[in-house]
């Protein structure tokens, strides 16, 4: 055989070698993180089991959850109160500019249903009531005084915050 020849089958011999042990450390890693797997598995259940226990044992917070998420299924969930601040301040600009609440609602979230979706107790992601909140701030009427947030209801009160 060729001198050549040799050097290159040793080379292959050697890394077949060389991937065979990578390989056989991979499938050891690989067992030792099935093995864990009973034990992960059932810790996560014993936390579900005690988050249970606790909302059980939470009695009227839980029927109030329990009533929350019942009317949620219907579709007539109470809104959440930024989803609730939201929805009145697109609806006061939309007033005072003599816009629909749907086209306010396009401008300020990128969609004109947002509006709708969320007074039948959908929810809206963070990032988009940022836009709104920037939205509806950056172009509130100077003339039209901004609300105040509140529990109880939007009292007329200061100038929108700006920028």
């Amino acid at each position: 055989m060729d001198e050549d020849v040799v050097v290159r089958l040793h080379r292959i011999e050697r890394q077949l070698t060389a991937d065979r042990i990578a390989l056989e450390r991979r499938l050891d890693q690989l067992d030792r993180r099935l093995a864990e797997l009973p034990t992960l598995v059932g810790a996560a259940l014993d936390t579900k089991r005690g988050d249970l226990e606790s909302v059980l044992a939470g009695g009227a917070r839980a029927a109030r959850r329990g009533a929350s998420r019942a009317s949620a299924a219907t579709g007539t969930a109470p809104l959440d109160r930024t989803a609730a601040y939201l929805v009145a301040l697109v609806e006061l600009f939309a007033e005072h500019t003599g816009r629909s609440a749907g086209t306010v609602s396009r401008l300020a979230t990128g969609s004109g249903d947002t509006i709708v979706r969320l007074r039948r107790g959908s929810t809206i992601t963070a990032r988009r009531i940022d836009r709104a909140l920037r939205y509806l701030s950056d172009n509130w009427p100077e003339d039209l005084p901004w609300p105040n947030r509140s529990d109880e209801a939007l009292p007329i009160g200061q100038a929108p915050p700006r920028g």
